[in-house]
């Protein structure tokens, strides 16, 4: 480029192939998801606790548990996803 100025770096594919924006925020992207998969399965701990002392058939109770566990980790990996870099 004209003027002595440096060129700037494009924030596109770094070595390895990999998108260096993702390769940095990989740790934080784990810890998050990990907080959501530990807080659902209180969450899931807790409703199943209930249902059993509430005297519900130990078949909903699981049924139930299946239902908020599979909610759970569809909001986990869509709230912790990466976006995808713009082309």
């Amino acid at each position: 480029m004209a003027y002595g100025r440096p060129r700037r770096q494009p924030m596109g594919r770094g070595a390895g192939g990999a998108y260096r924006r993702n390769v940095s925020n990989h740790k934080g992207w784990l810890m998050s998801f990990l907080l959501y998969i530990i807080g659902l399965a209180l969450l899931i701990g807790g409703i199943g606790w209930a249902l059993v002392t509430a005297g519900v058939a130990s078949t909903y109770v699981v049924i139930i548990c299946l239902i908020v566990a599979g909610i759970g980790v569809m909001m986990a990996v869509s709230r912790t996803r990466l976006k995808d870099p713009p082309n």
